[in-house]
Parts: C-alpha cells; sequence; structure tokens
C-alpha cells in the first residue's frame, strides 16, 4: 500500500494524504468514524459472513476485490529462497515473523485451516512487530519468513523477497475494501483503487 500511495501522490501532488496502518478493527473504527474515506484489506473466506455482520452494525460495508492464496515471502539468505514451493514439512522448521494481530488477522484466520493434515497454529513466530520497515529487513538480512498473501508487491521486488506457494494449501484470503455504506468515493480515492486492481489483477 505505501508504494501505491507514493504512486497516487507523484500523480496528484496537489492533494493532501493522510495514511493509518492497523489491525481491522482499528481499519473499520477509523472509516466508520469518518477519521479515513476507505480502509483496504483481506478478509478469509471462511471469516467473511462474520465479517460483514460485524462491520454492518459500524453501517459499512466491503467491497471485494480479489481473492488470493496464502504463501510465504522469503529473502536471498533462506536457503529456500531459488525454490518456487514449499512442502508443510518444510514450513514446520521455518522462523516465522509476525505483525499486527487481531480477530482478523492473516495469522487467525489461518490458524483454523489444515494444510497438510496440520494446524497452521503449529507454526512458531520467532519476531514480533507492527512495523512495516522492521518486517521487510528481517525477512530481506535474515533466513525469518512471513506468513503473506500470494502476491509480490513493488516493495517486495525491489528489496528481492520472493513468494513461495504452499504445497497443497487451500486457504484463500478475499482483498477488498470497506466505505461507509452510503459514501461515494472521492477521485483520489478511485484512482488508488485502480492502481490496487491492476496490481491484483495485472
Amino acid at each position: 500500500m505505501s508504494w501505491l500511495l507514493v504512486e497516487l501522490y507523484q500523480k496528484n501532488p496537489d492533494m493532501i494524504l493522510s495514511h493509518q496502518q492497523g489491525t481491522v478493527e482499528e481499519i473499520t473504527t477509523q472509516v466508520s468514524q469518518g477519521f479515513s474515506e476507505l480502509g483496504i484489506l483481506y478478509v478469509s473466506q471462511n471469516q467473511l459472513k462474520a465479517f460483514r455482520h460485524i462491520i454492518s452494525h459500524k453501517k459499512l460495508k466491503f467491497i471485494e476485490i480479489e481473492k488470493r492464496e496464502a504463501c510465504i515471502y522469503v529473502g536471498h539468505n533462506n536457503p529456500l529462497y531459488n525454490k518456487t514451493s514449499i512442502s508443510f514439512e518444510e514450513l514446520l522448521k521455518l522462523k516465522f515473523v509476525r505483525g499486527l494481530n487481531d480477530f482478523f488477522s492473516m495469522e487467525h484466520q489461518l490458524e483454523q485451516v489444515n494444510v497438510g493434515g496440520f494446524a497452521t497454529d503449529t507454526l512458531q513466530p520467532t519476531v514480533y512487530t507492527n512495523s512495516e520497515h522492521l518486517l521487510t529487513n528481517i525477512i530481506l538480512e535474515t533466513d525469518v519468513v512471513e506468513l503473506g498473501i500470494n502476491m509480490v508487491s513493488p516493495s517486495h521486488k525491489q528489496y528481492d523477497i520472493k513468494n513461495l506457494k504452499i504445497e497443497g494449501e487451500d486457504a484463500y484470503l478475499t482483498f477488498g475494501y470497506v466505505i461507509q455504506q452510503d459514501h461515494n468515493l472521492s477521485h483520489n480515492a478511485q484512482e488508488l483503487l485502480k492502481s490496487l486492481e491492476k496490481l491484483l489483477k495485472p
């Protein structure tokens, strides 16, 4: 998202840009209270119904953009860097970085999913952080990996971080955004979403 926001600002240098990073709960609260025009997030398929019900009480709606598989991100210091996929047996041996966490976080969403006959709550995190900068650098400079979505972002391309598909994994996450139910998106918000859709659906 940071890369897309920079691109948006480059196209519209007279705009005033405000961005907050947070958990799904924090994002939806920001939008419902009018502090943010829209909140971009992802929700797992098995939590989508509950999520829609919860945000309806905040007078919000969720617009789906794209579904993506879960994967892991590795840097060039990881021995698996040259692979295109990873088995669950290999997954169990890895060290993970864990980011912002709430009921709808990726880690929580995938804890109930079975991968190769094992639950993903057997994966052990080594690093906890809410810093995107530390998260990127710990993946890049060490053998620590991140559980993520099957999409190579421009920032990951820049820093030579790869995504590996988890073999036999069938958990999908839905990318989308929340807005107030009767809200009409501004021009800048529409431009941001077009760029996001282009990234997700090249």
